[in-house]
Parts: C-alpha cells; sequence; structure tokens
C-alpha cells in the first residue's frame, strides 16, 4: 500500500547496526527495549515515550 506524508512531516527508520552504536545521530539515547522493534515519536523537538506494539504506533502516528 501507499502512504501519504504531510511535507512538514519527517520519518526516520533504521535497523539496528552490527554494535550497539547508533546507527545515527538522532537515535542516540534511544535504545531498543527488550531486544524488540522500538518506535520513538518525536514531534515539534519532543520525543513521546518509546512504543514497542505495532497498534499503539499506529495510534501515536495517526494523532495531529
Amino acid at each position: 500500500g501507499s502512504s501519504e506524508v504531510c511535507s512538514s512531516d519527517v520519518q526516520v527508520v533504521a535497523a539496528k547496526g552490527k554494535s550497539d552504536e547508533a546507527v545515527l545521530p538522532l537515535l542516540e539515547n534511544r535504545p531498543q527495549i527488550d531486544g524488540t522493534g522500538t518506535a520513538y515519536v518525536c514531534r515539534r523537538f519532543v520525543c513521546e515515550a518509546p512504543v514497542t506494539d505495532p497498534a499503539e504506533l499506529a495510534a501515536k502516528l495517526n494523532q495531529r
């Protein structure tokens, strides 16, 4: 499927590298939780608590 992204939205997706170092400086101090996929949703320079549940992530991304 396709997704729409407003021009003011920025999405960053990164996979864990071979080391524990952050793949991108933006992801420093934003660790993976319990070895599972972890999402950090940030708006206006403030990040919410990380989520690991896909449904919870979808709900956060649908908030405006």
